[in-house]
């Protein structure tokens, strides 16, 4: 039977492409010259995840081999809840920056409720050329009035960021109806925090290269802002909490979809309603999934239900 030192390099390579560099170096590093070569040498990028880490393999992390890798790390997860409250406010901040990850092209934030935080990592993404990737994660972005518009509009200003995501963030609503950059680059934008109708225009415009489009959405009757035409998106999903009326209005300004996903509350359109979308609105449509959140009377139920799947 063939022993792990005796595989060939190549083979040992592509076994470690499998794991996350946590558990890599954890497992591997320091059990022989060889496999230590291997690691920290020949592995051309990591990708670094923090959550859940212990504290004891943080700190080797961090102090022992982070300094040799840093500069091919191309993905990084940092995380600050209750198992991981010694990374941001430890010792984590006060070793590196993120503008030394030189090569990162992704970066995720998770549960970090220090506004201030928040801004200084995101005030140090223009020094990381390579990032294109954004998430930020059940994060509190509430700071005083003035900086919020900064901290948005340093994302939107970015030169290489192609995708956005924002899930649960505290905060979030102000900064999206302020935002003044214009983003040549976002062309996917995910918001799961509930927004107002009203800063749709606002954000179309200031990301007019748009194509997939992820949103939670109120309508409210009052002040609404005029539509513009919202050619580049090509792929909606889309929770939505208004008028049949509006969602017509908004999907016929969006006369390039292929791709929609719908989750409608209190919304109801039947078969016809939706084939006479598709037909003079929506003539692209490739892929339509929808779901409909009703309360139907018991009278003739069925027949409720046949208008809609007809």
């Amino acid at each position: 039977m063939m022993k792990f030192e005796e595989l060939a390099n190549e083979i040992i390579l592509e076994l470690f492409e499998s794991f996350d560099t946590v558990t890599l170096i954890h497992a591997f590093s320091g059990l022989n010259f060889r496999l230590n070569q291997l690691i920290f040498s020949r592995i051309r990028t990591y990708h670094l995840d923090l959550r859940s880490i212990s504290k004891n393999d943080f700190n080797l992390i961090c102090y022992q081999y982070l300094p040799t890798i840093i500069d091919r790390i191309t993905l990084l997860r940092i995380s600050h809840d209750d198992e991981t409250p010694y990374i941001l406010y430890g010792t984590y901040l006060h070793i590196f920056h993120i503008r030394q990850f030189n090569h990162l092209q992704s970066l995720s934030l998770y549960s970090i409720e220090e506004a201030s935080t928040i801004d200084q990592i995101i005030l140090e993404l223009h020094q990381l050329p390579y990032l294109t990737h954004l998430n930020i994660i059940q994060c509190n972005l509430e700071l005083k009035y003035g900086r919020k518009i900064v901290a948005l509009n340093e994302i939107w200003s970015l030169k290489k960021v192609t995708h956005c995501n924002f899930d649960h963030c505290h905060g979030l609503s102000i900064q999206l109806a302020q935002i003044s950059v214009i983003s040549q680059t976002i062309e996917y934008l995910s918001i799961d925090t509930s927004d107002h109708f009203r800063n749709l225009t606002q954000l179309i415009h200031y990301t007019p290269n748009l194509q997939r489009f992820n949103w939670n959405l109120i309508y409210s009757s009052s002040n609404q802002p005029p539509l513009i035409t919202m050619s580049s998106i090509v792929s909606l999903k889309l929770r939505y909490y208004g008028t049949n009326d509006w969602l017509k209005n908004i999907l016929q300004h969006m006369p390039n979809l292929y791709d929609l996903k719908l989750d409608l509350i209190n919304i109801y359109l039947n078969g016809y309603e939706w084939e006479n979308l598709f037909v003079l609105n929506l003539p692209n449509i490739k892929i339509f999934q929808f779901r409909m959140h009703l309360k139907f009377s018991k009278i003739n139920l069925e027949q409720q239900i046949n208008e809609i799947l007809n």
